[in-house]
């Protein structure tokens, strides 16, 4: 296909064109005899999706992340209207203090007739948390849901599955409600590639737990049971849980326990044969557990007793087993208590 074609489909200026090939988002080849670029229906493609992937705004260097991590999609779409919003709010915030000066101040105004109280500043913070919600609602539970039940949703969507993930993150929402800042905020704050491992390990985790046989229950056993110990002697392990544990990690179990994994069962079956192998073997390590009293006893003091073997089927004890490699983990300790101290 010759450039001049492209141009008539895409409405892209040569200018542009030129760009993104400069920018290796396109690979055309060129023409050994007369030194013209050949396109081919894939670099059309890609200028296609370039061009929506503009039109909002998006950086060059997110496009070439989106395209490097393709199943990560939604992540840079929602990453993208929380940028957008935040952006928003802060000329709205500009713009209604610009009005705000210039409603108050005399015909002969100076540098005097510029104070304005804090209370005024905080009624407009409010009056533009609420036009934001009303015209641009909140829609990262949505983003959580897709990242939460990664590991689950390799399977060919249809009507009934699009219902499902959408109750998943309604239920989500209302139930994560005070905290849902916190875990987008902390989401927002890795890289891309941090949460395409962190999907690849969780995908492979739960496929080789949902298709264990029975007899290799006691493999996956000691491997929990060692994780157990790992965390009563990992200061750093336990820093973190004790960080995320209030805030974070029991709403999203309340979540699962209550909503999610009724919806998760009927979204995905293997997701059933996942949770029951878990149940197995978090109730061998329990019950290891309440006859080892020392290393349970040294669990609870070094998490300050923020551990509860006994609930939810056992259900800490799964979190355990993939706490190290978890999203919670990925971020400096101090920058985690820096962004919970700020939704505080």
């Amino acid at each position: 296909m010759k450039l001049q074609k492209v141009l008539e489909l895409t409405k892209l200026s040569k200018k542009a064109v030129y760009f993104y090939i400069k920018e290796e988002l396109i690979e055309p080849t060129k023409n050994i005899d007369n030194g013209y670029y050949e396109f081919s229906e894939e670099d059309l493609r890609k200028l296609q999706i370039i061009i929506s992937l503009r039109n909002i705004g998006m950086s060059i260097q997110d496009i070439k992340d989106l395209f490097i991590y393709p199943t990560l999609t939604n992540f840079f779409i929602h990453r993208q209207i929380n940028n957008l919003k935040k952006s928003l709010y802060d000329n709205i915030r500009q713009l209604q203090a610009s009005y705000q000066l210039i409603e108050d101040i005399p015909a002969n105004a100076t540098p005097k007739n510029l104070e304005i109280h804090l209370h005024i500043l905080e009624k407009q913070r409010i009056s533009n948390d609420l036009v934001l919600e009303k015209y641009f609602p909140n829609i990262d539970s949505r983003m959580i849901s897709i990242l939460l039940c990664a590991p689950f949703t390799d399977i060919e969507s249809s009507e009934y599955h699009n219902f499902l993930l959408d109750k998943i993150s309604n239920e989500l929402k209302l139930q994560l409600e005070n905290n849902l800042s916190y875990l987008k905020k902390l989401i927002y704050l890795l890289a891309p590639e941090q949460i395409d491992r962190i999907c690849i390990e969780q995908y492979k985790f739960s496929k080789k737990i949902a298709n264990i046989k029975d007899e290799e229950i006691n493999v996956y056993e000691e491997e929990l049971y060692a994780d157990c110990v790992d965390l009563s002697n990992n200061v750093e392990l336990q820093n973190y849980w004790k960080l995320v544990y209030n805030p974070i990690l029991m709403p999203t179990l309340n979540f699962f326990i209550n909503k999610g994994m009724r919806l998760l069962e009927e979204y995905n079956p293997v997701f059933k044969r996942y949770s029951d192998n878990m149940k197995k073997i978090a109730e061998r390590v329990y019950i290891r557990l309440k006859e080892n009293e020392e290393l349970l006893n040294k669990l609870n003091a070094t998490l300050d007793n923020k551990l509860d073997i006994e609930i939810f089927n056992h259900s800490q004890l799964v979190c355990i087993y993939t706490f190290r490699d978890s999203i919670f983990t990925q971020v400096k300790l101090e920058v985690l208590k820096e962004l919970l101290n700020e939704e505080r």
